[in-house]
């Protein structure tokens, strides 16, 4: 009997986001001998991603709520699950049920149902295979699995948990929908980092004796291109770069702020990969562009250059010498653009957030900064590592890759990842 994987992303393969999920279904193709997408992106037109021969795709637009379906989530009120999530919200996190709350909760399950309409209908018939649900994100995606284990009994359900879709603090009032619900009801859990795997059990798993899905840690991998090379000439030069969207989490303006601000001695080159979300993050775009546009600093030059595919970003690091790459996110996971930089022997400056400093070792392989920094204490750390020795920065880009290679490499991460997947 051969494998299924139904695997739901937000992104892949019809938009730009979640490019990192390349790496993994490069090894997921080999562990099933079918692979099913469900894609909610805002696109239903395929662009130039990889995709496995074993592939196929789905579009499915939830990212859409009209009237007629918050009409319709009011619904929900009259069931079950609604009412328990409430006594959970209540019970076990001490939280009254403001409106905010009920109707985040109301769309949630809403979106789920729908989505796990929309797969039921392009699955059957399915025969003569084992199947795995693999939700890429601990959301309302990761829900629908749960309904459609009801109509697919036998199979495995199990979801990955990053950052934003695991901790309740970061989201608005501080409140994810259904989490607990998640915990009892899905197969598996794999967070990214050692602090997802601590967080689900000291929230969700209160005593040894409680139960809910097995929780895996499963660290996300990316693959090994080369070295960054070494400075060669113009050794005045400190080459700095920052790879996310740009929007409040990432602070790339508290970036713009510091370099613009401070005066480091020496010319300062600033590359920023990525560029804003569309309807969420105009406005703070806009507010990047006019610090960059009023850069009275001599020494420093600026380049936000957009959208990039990721073979233009590491084709980009493959050829031009780079001092640090630098993440100040509010809250992180463990990001991916960290381990890509550290595969090339690049160090990092960081925000002490989530998983970071299980990657980012203070010191060793780069700096850590406070959860939310001033631009004097980025500028303090940023003029730390330009005072490094020659033989100190190269200690510090050989730590960068040894992280990378021992705990990041992608070959290893996802092999093991489908390993434990299958013997869930």
């Amino acid at each position: 009997m051969g494998k299924t994987l139904i695997f739901l992303t937000s992104s892949y393969p019809f938009d730009k986001g979640e490019t990192f999920v390349e790496n993994e279904m490069k090894y997921l193709e080999k562990g099933f001998d079918k692979i099913i997408i469900f894609c909610a992106s805002r696109s239903a037109e395929p662009i130039n991603r990889y995709l496995p021969v074993n592939a196929e795709a789905f579009y499915y637009n939830s990212n859409s709520i009209l009237f007629i379906d918050k009409l319709i989530s009011l619904r929900l009120i009259f069931t079950q699950l609604f009412w328990k999530e409430l006594f959970v919200i209540r019970k076990k996190f001490s939280k009254r049920a403001i409106s905010g709350i009920v109707k985040t909760l109301l769309i949630e399950i809403h979106k789920a149902k729908k989505l796990s309409k929309f797969i039921s209908k392009k699955l059957l018939p399915i025969n003569n295979t084992e199947l795995y649900f693999y939700s890429y994100w601990l959301n309302y995606t990761a829900i629908s699995l749960t309904f459609l284990k009801k109509s697919y009994p036998n199979t495995i359900i199990f979801s990955r948990a990053h950052g934003w879709d695991l901790y309740n603090e970061r989201s608005q009032n501080n409140y994810l929908p259904l989490r607990n619900f998640l915990y009892k009801n899905l197969d598996a859990i794999f967070p990214i980092s050692i602090d997802g795997v601590n967080y689900i059990h000291r929230v969700y798993k209160k005593s040894d004796s409680e139960t809910g899905a097995n929780n895996i840690l499963s660290k996300l991998g990316t693959d090994y291109l080369g070295l960054n090379p070494l400075k060669t000439e113009k050794p005045n030069e400190f080459i700095i770069v920052s790879c996310s969207q740009i929007y409040p989490n990432k602070q790339v303006d508290l970036i713009a702020k510091t370099l613009v601000d401070h005066d480091f001695g020496q010319i300062i080159k600033w590359f920023h990969f990525g560029t804003f979300i569309q309807n969420y993050s105009e406005q703070h775009y806009k507010e990047l562009l006019d610090i960059v546009d009023n850069n009275k600093n001599k020494l420093l030059e600026i380049n936000l250059m957009g959208y990039n595919t990721i073979e233009q970003i590491m084709d980009f690091y493959t050829h031009n010498p780079i001092d640090i790459l630098l993440n100040v996110s509010l809250s992180e996971g463990i990001p991916v653009a960290i381990m890509e930089a550290m595969s090339f022997g690049i160090p990092i400056i960081a925000t002490a957030v989530g998983g970071t400093p299980e990657i980012v070792k203070d010191g060793y392989n780069g700096f850590l900064v406070s959860q939310n920094p001033t631009p004097e204490e980025l500028a303090k750390t940023i003029s730390r590592f330009i005072s490094l020795s020659d033989e100190e920065n190269k200690q510090m880009r050989k730590n960068a890759y040894k992280t990378w290679f021992e705990e990041y490499n992608a070959e290893k991460n996802y092999k093991a990842f489908v390993n434990k997947i299958v013997n869930i």
